[in-house]
């Protein structure tokens, strides 16, 4: 599935079918069909435009701010993503002791987190 809600604020705020199918997505993810991480990045691309990046996401598209990481974390809980101290402590292992983990590659390392 692609879904392209990336036009602009007002075209995003103005989509219908998102609204209508993330419903239905969520549900796919509950019955093993369709991964966590898929959904999540159409949905923080959701959020990211349709909030003229004012509100808060995953953590992939924008760093978390360090004051709404606690939101960040239960996003990202809802759908059965790790918390960003998780990923980023599964990287330094990595580093560490060569093991992979198979953490997904759309960021490389660490989500940096904001501490604005």
């Amino acid at each position: 599935m692609s879904y392209h809600n990336s036009i602009t604020t007002a075209y995003a705020n103005k989509d219908t079918l998102y609204i209508y199918i993330k419903p239905k997505l969520l549900e796919t993810i509950i019955k093993g069909q369709m991964s966590p991480y898929e959904f999540v990045l159409i949905d923080d691309w959701y959020i990211t435009v349709s909030s003229d990046r004012t509100q808060t996401g995953y953590g992939f598209l924008n760093s978390p701010l360090h004051s709404a990481l606690e939101e960040t974390n239960k996003l990202r809980e809802r759908v059965g993503l790790r918390t960003v101290q998780l990923r980023n402590k599964l990287v330094d292992i990595e580093k560490e002791t060569g093991m992979i983990f198979y953490l997904p590659d759309w960021i490389k390392g660490k989500i940096k987190v904001d501490e604005r």
